[in-house]
């Protein structure tokens, strides 16, 4: 019996999704011990979607967390054997961003919320220090936001390279695209966000 890898990719991330949403209900009820029964068991979902991808996809490169999923291809040159997602991906919880990133050394997806209040923080940031043009990188921003932690200014800079408003990278630093930066703009992108549960 052949196994859909697709399928079971699919199956694996529905569930954590919904052991997550449990967790979140229970934490909310204060049933701790009913959280921490879920919590294993999520992780071991987590680990099994780890063995399942395992060699599918690339880790983020870099120090600025960018990276990509990639596909096996058959070894008869039919293409792509599976179809994985790319990271990282952004969705949006309410009035938080979510990163979804891949984590190289755990071998699984991650997960880093921003509050949407210091997302616009640091859009404001960042068109501040790149309104004349100028270069910018993440800790160019952090320490204008000196007191949000840097892995939430790396996730925002990393959402708005993925909706074209800076561009660059990490090494060479990021310059803005203050069209796509405009209040407007971002809460366009914003709303357009996939809702995560």
């Amino acid at each position: 019996m052949k196994v859909d890898v697709n399928e079971a990719y699919r199956i694996l991330v529905e569930a954590r999704k919904a052991l997550q949403a449990l967790i979140s209900a229970n934490l909310e009820k204060h049933e701790h011990a009913e959280v921490a029964a879920m919590d294993r068991i999520a992780a071991k979902i987590s680990s099994a979607i780890a063995i399942l991808t395992q060699g599918l996809i690339e880790g983020p490169g870099g120090d600025d967390g960018e990276g990509t999923g990639q596909d096996e291809s058959h070894s008869d040159g039919r293409g792509p054997s599976t179809v994985l997602p790319t990271y990282p991906r952004f969705e949006r919880n309410g009035q938080k961003l979510v990163k979804v990133g891949w984590g190289r050394k755990t071998g699984e997806e991650y997960f880093h919320r921003t509050p949407w209040n210091t997302v616009r923080l640091v859009v404001q940031t960042v068109t501040e220090h790149g309104q004349y043009g100028n270069r910018f990188r993440v800790d160019d921003i952090h320490r204008g936001v000196a007191a949000v932690p840097k892995y939430q200014v790396s996730a925002c800079v990393l959402w708005l390279k993925s909706i074209g408003a800076i561009t660059g990278n990490g090494h060479s630093g990021y310059r803005t695209n203050l069209a796509e930066l405009s209040e407007k703009a971002v809460l366009t992108h914003w709303q357009s966000l996939p809702e995560s549960e």
